[in-house]
């Protein structure tokens, strides 16, 4: 597997602490009742990663009050909007839309730096973002993108997480990766499922002019709705890597770098009878050397 060196003076990764300059956040919503307290937590954060943040719900219902509650749930201070197409064609396309809104507000705003898309259940931290920011630069040339591991909860112990999207425990030594120093790498994940995408200006750019923008898009297995928040994960894959997506490594500790984790809110899976969530953040890459 492909092994890269980044040149970095420093040893350690450094997080910015500047707000991104704007920033426009889709969050698909099929609507229940039930699911308006992860959405509040998932929104409370947003003023944190920047000062201007556009907000626009994508939800099924139409009733006003579906959409007082929704209203009511939400950080007041944000700027929001709630959307609800029609002529999807399909209901399974709701997850697409987002895209719609995107390309509008692209071309009709330069001032918007970011673009984030998120399913109603994953909490971003203001950490996370500035953490994309601080990997962006650094990853800009090897053609990869900074991206995030979902992790679940049992019980509400926050100290034992487990890995949702990754469904066998990997080698560190058979993974693509970019090394940065003797501390940390950046790998490259064989299930990249994140259930969200950031993308700066240029990479929306990239997405919207790319096939990648497309519901035809059949880069992956994952199914339509899901298949949404691939972004650019699968597009311009550079030779080696089996997507664009990667995570900070921290070789030291023989764990994923807690800045690039995000919490799937629900913790659904780990109580299913599936394959996901069932392997421990700690056990999920094999101790082994480059």
């Amino acid at each position: 597997m492909q092994k890269i060196l980044a040149n970095r003076k420093d040893k350690k990764i450094i997080l910015y602490h500047e707000k991104i300059k704007k920033i426009v956040i889709t969050i698909t919503f099929h609507y229940a009742e039930k699911k308006l307290k992860n959405l509040s937590k998932i929104t409370n954060d947003f003023l944190l990663f920047s000062k201007k943040v556009n907000v626009f719900i994508v939800t099924n219902t139409n009733k006003k009050k579906d959409h007082r509650n929704i209203y009511k749930s939400l950080n007041r201070k944000l700027n929001i909007k709630i959307i609800v197409p029609s002529f999807l064609g399909h209901p399974y396309l709701l997850t697409w839309f987002h895209l719609d809104i995107f390309r509008k507000e692209f071309f009709s705003d330069k001032n918007i730096s970011h673009f984030m898309y998120l399913e109603d259940d994953i909490k971003i931290s203001k950490q996370n973002i500035f953490h994309w920011q601080e990997n962006r630069t650094i990853l800009r040339k090897f053609g990869l993108i900074p991206s995030f591991l979902r992790y679940e909860i049992k019980n509400n112990n926050r100290k034992e997480k487990y890995v949702v999207d990754v469904t066998k425990r990997l080698s560190l030594r058979n993974l693509p990766k970019v090394k940065i120093s003797d501390e940390y790498c950046y790998v490259n994940l064989p299930q990249p499922y994140q259930g969200m995408y950031l993308l700066d200006r240029d990479l929306m750019k990239e997405h919207l002019n790319g096939p990648s923008s497309s519901p035809d898009f059949h880069k992956c297995n994952w199914p339509i709705r899901e298949s949404a928040a691939q972004g650019l994960t699968f597009a311009n894959v550079p030779k080696k890597f089996w997507s664009r997506n990667v995570v900070l490594y921290n070789i030291k500790n023989k764990c994923v770098a807690e800045h690039s984790l995000i919490h799937h809110l629900s913790n659904n899976y780990i109580k299913s009878n599936t394959p996901f969530a069932k392997i421990k953040l700690s056990d999920l890459i094999k101790k082994s050397f480059f």
